[in-house]
């Protein structure tokens, strides 16, 4: 993020896991979380992977063993193999409404983005492949990412977005039924690109957080970013970053406790540190320092109630 099952399986409902799983989620440390709506997945460092949340059955252990993983909320999840191969898994709402199978592009790959019935993935060589449910050829990917140099990081909601080796920020349109081209990213040197369809944020080369949007209400309601450094960022609401010393920080009125979005400052713990962190809709998930997984938030669908011990 394990008898191996193949990219594009229908896996709804609960597996068997392999041997090497011992029954006991916490005895081996997390290294990767994802989520996106109401579900979340996440990898241990043995490999064995997880999902939970809306769309997903209490708690679902995927039965290949991942190196990383992408949430695709409730519809799937997709994470990179060992060996760099795309593994896709169905939740009880997959495959959605398109007759196609869900059929990822076969070859390795290095990094992965996924959004609903979307992704896109880069090779060894900076190139993004970029496919959907419905598409007959997802080695084919209709647009292109509009630069022919290597990208580094790529993320992915109704458009991909990407920073190249010198931090070059770049946003496209990689569908044929899609929005409009996304704005220009603004100038500067970025490590990644995150966006949650109606505003996008970037992180800075030096730690700092630049948002933009063509939606007066949507910068409203973000506000202004806190001042870093921070190293991850992830947007959605809450919108949150991590510091280099393991501190969450969250910011904007974006958090879902009732009609309206509400405050944060009831949900976040003071003293919790983390080594990677990941939001979805109106929850957080993060890895504690010692390998734990933490989440917080709204948990109409047990999205935090992940596998950890009591």
């Amino acid at each position: 993020m394990f008898a191996t099952a193949g990219a594009g399986c229908s896996c709804g409902g609960p597996v068997t896991p392999d041997a090497a799983f011992d029954g006991d989620v916490g005895t081996v440390p997390w290294v990767a979380v994802d989520a996106l709506g109401r579900t979340a997945c996440a990898v241990r460092a043995d490999g064995l992977a997880m999902c939970w949340g809306q769309g997903w059955v209490d708690i679902q252990v995927l039965p290949t063993r991942l190196a990383s993983i992408r949430s695709g909320g409730e519809t799937r999840a997709c994470g990179l193999d060992a060996d760099g191969v795309i593994q896709c898994f169905f939740g009880d709402f997959g495959p959605g409404p398109f007759p196609v199978e869900w059929s990822p592009p076969a070859g390795r790959f290095e990094e992965l983005a996924l959004h609903l019935d979307a992704a896109c993935a880069l090779d060894a060589a900076g190139i993004a492949t970029c496919w959907a449910n419905d598409r007959p050829s997802p080695t084919n990917p209709v647009f292109p990412a509009p630069t022919s140099e290597p990208l580094v990081r790529v993320s992915l909601y109704s458009e991909a977005c990407a920073v190249t080796a010198i931090g070059t920020g770049l946003c496209w349109t990689p569908f044929y039924e899609g929005p409009p081209q996304p704005p220009a990213v603004p100038a500067g040197a970025y490590s990644l690109i995150d966006m949650d369809g109606a505003g996008w944020c970037g992180l800075t080369t030096d730690g700092e957080v630049s948002c933009w949007s063509e939606s007066a209400e949507w910068l409203a309601m973000m506000g202004t970013p806190p001042t870093g450094p921070f190293v991850e960022l992830s947007v959605d609401f809450p919108t949150c970053a991590l510091r280099p010393t393991g501190e969450a920080v969250c910011w904007g009125q974006r958090w879902l406790t009732g009609p309206t979005p509400g405050p944060l400052a009831a949900f976040q713990p003071a003293d919790e540190r983390y080594a990677h962190m990941t939001t979805g809709g109106g929850f957080f998930c993060g890895i504690l320092l010692d390998g734990r997984l933490s989440c917080w938030g709204e948990n109409g669908h047990g999205q935090t109630s992940p596998p950890m011990p009591e």
